[in-house]
C-alpha cells in the first residue's frame, strides 16, 4: 500500500512488527533531518494577535507595570470614596496595631490598659450610657451628670441579689416570702455546717 503497510489478511503479530517498523524509520529520518527544517532545539517564539514577536520578558514587565497602575487607581478611587469619619478610624487603627505590635504577648484579666477600653466604650444598648454623656456627648471626667433619687425610709427586707428598692417605695413587703425563705435554708445550713465543723474538731 501507500503507506507501506502490508495488504490482505494478516495477523496481530505481524500488524505490530509492521507498526513498529514504520515509527523507527519515522524516528531514524526525523534524527537526520536537518534542525532548520524539523525545529528542533528552537526558542519558542511568542507572538501578538498581529502576529508580530513579542520579548517574553518585555511582556511580563509591561502586564506587570499595567497590574500595578490599576491597583494604584483602585486604591486612589478606594481613598477618595472614603470620609472624614472612615478616615480618622483607619488611622486609629493603624494607631493601634502599633500599640498593639510593641507590647507583650501575654494579657491578664488585672491589665489596666485592657479594663479602661472596656470602661470607655460605649454601647448602643446600655441603658445607663445617657447617665455618662456630657453636654457634648463624649464620656464627662468624674462623677455622672445627673444622679437618681435614693430610698431613705425604714431597712428593706433582705434579698439575694441585693438590689435595693425604687425611691417612690412605701415600705410594704408584697413579695410571697420565698426570699426570706431562702436567706433563713441558707443561714441554717452555714449554721449546721459551722457546728458539726466545730464537734468534729472537738472530736480531735
Amino acid at each position: 500500500m501507500s503507506s507501506g503497510a502490508k495488504a490482505g489478511l494478516q495477523t496481530g503479530r505481524e500488524v505490530a512488527k509492521t507498526l513498529r517498523e514504520r515509527q523507527e524509520e519515522q524516528r531514524r529520518r526525523f534524527e537526520q533531518m536537518d534542525h532548520r527544517v524539523s525545529g528542533r532545539g528552537a526558542q519558542t517564539v511568542h507572538r501578538d494577535r498581529r502576529g508580530r514577536r513579542v520579548d517574553e520578558a518585555e511582556e511580563q514587565a509591561s502586564e506587570a507595570e499595567k497590574r500595578r497602575k490599576e491597583d494604584e487607581a483602585a486604591m486612589r478611587e478606594m481613598e477618595w470614596g472614603k470620609g472624614r469619619v472612615q478616615r480618622r478610624e483607619e488611622e486609629e487603627r493603624r494607631k493601634r496595631a502599633r500599640e498593639e505590635r510593641d507590647r507583650p504577648f501575654a494579657r491578664y484579666a488585672d491589665d489596666p490598659e485592657v479594663n479602661r477600653a472596656l470602661k470607655e466604650r460605649m454601647r448602643w444598648d446600655d441603658p445607663a450610657a445617657r447617665y455618662h454623656l456630657g453636654e457634648e456627648g463624649g464620656r464627662t471626667k468624674g462623677k455622672a451628670r445627673k444622679t437618681m433619687p435614693v430610698y431613705k425610709g425604714p431597712a428593706p427586707p433582705p434579698n439575694r441579689f441585693g438590689i435595693r428598692p425604687g425611691y417612690r417605695w412605701d415600705g410594704v413587703d408584697r413579695s410571697n416570702g420565698f426570699e426570706k425563705k431562702l436567706l433563713e435554708n441558707r443561714v441554717s445550713r452555714e449554721a449546721r455546717s459551722k457546728e458539726a465543723h466545730r464537734l468534729n474538731m472537738g472530736d480531735l
